[in-house]
């Protein structure tokens, strides 16, 4: 594995490359929102390697980081700022989890409890939008819990096979994610449900690998995905919107006819920030 200093060098090396590109075409660049996330990013990896964990992957976190604000400022800077504060408020909730026992004793327990205490309050008091109930409504703040409680299933499931004897842990596991596919599915909001069984089986596989296994997960996702789609109209217009997105151009095949439109334009590794 490459050095620590290696990958810190080359993402910086990015850094001040887009930062130069943007000074020289735009005098109001708020130079200093990616300077004080890449500070961020190295507090928290020297926090990280001073606790004697493993802080391998935040160099890359941070590149990734990086050019989602840059081409975020390059569409709208008001759609950076927000994604500024957001990745503030992700290096609080990082250190929060280096700091806070959240793995210790019956707390694990609390996180599925609480994954699926937002879901079913989805379910009970949720809006409709866009083919699911998947958003609570508070006063004037209007948010999907289900991306709040995918957090906590996965940071459940982390510690769950992390001390469940691995003879238990695919029953239990398997009995969560049945009980969260069922509220996501009355909710007819798949994506969440589809991820997080991602999640399972590589979290399972990884601890345990078996063929047997994977054929298993295999063809559990390809029967749920045949149960899905001939149960819910919303993910068949999907589908044909992705198999045919001529024939609904300014509908539910936009985003797919954009996306073809910006290979033809830029290719597979498009034309960079300034193109």
């Amino acid at each position: 594995m490459r050095p620590a200093y290696r990958s810190w060098l080359e993402a910086t090396f990015w850094l001040v490359s887009i930062v130069i590109w943007f000074l020289f075409s735009d005098q109001y660049f708020p130079w200093w929102q990616p300077l004080l996330i890449w500070f961020g990013f190295l507090l928290i990896y020297l926090i990280t390697k001073k606790k004697g964990n493993s802080a391998q992957a935040l160099p890359f976190a941070a590149l990734l980081t990086f050019l989602g604000w840059f081409f975020l400022y390059r569409l709208d800077p008001l759609w950076a700022g927000l994604q500024f504060q957001g990745i503030l408020l992700g290096f609080c909730c990082y250190l929060g989890g280096l700091f806070l026992p959240w793995a210790e004793g019956e707390l694990i327990y609390l996180y599925a409890g609480a994954g699926l205490l937002l879901l079913l309050a989805t379910l009970f008091f949720g809006q409709w939008s866009g083919g699911a109930k998947a958003w609570l409504a508070l006063g004037k703040l209007r948010f999907q819990p289900v991306e709040f409680a995918r957090v906590f299933l996965i940071l459940f499931l982390a510690a769950y096979f992390a001390k469940i004897p691995r003879g238990q842990q695919r029953f239990w596991a398997f009995f969560l994610l049945c009980a969260v596919f069922l509220v996501l599915a009355l909710q007819r909001d798949l994506g969440p449900a589809l991820l997080l069984f991602f999640v399972v089986g590589s979290l399972s596989l990884y601890l345990s690998f078996s063929w047997r296994v994977l054929l298993g997960y295999i063809i559990t996702g390809v029967f749920g995905f045949w149960i899905c789609l001939s149960s819910f109209s919303h993910l068949r217009s999907r589908v044909a919107a992705w198999l045919q997105p001529w024939d609904y151009l300014d509908t539910k095949g936009y985003q797919v006819v954009q996306g073809l439109f910006a290979f033809q334009a830029g290719g597979v590794v498009g034309r960079g920030i300034g193109g």
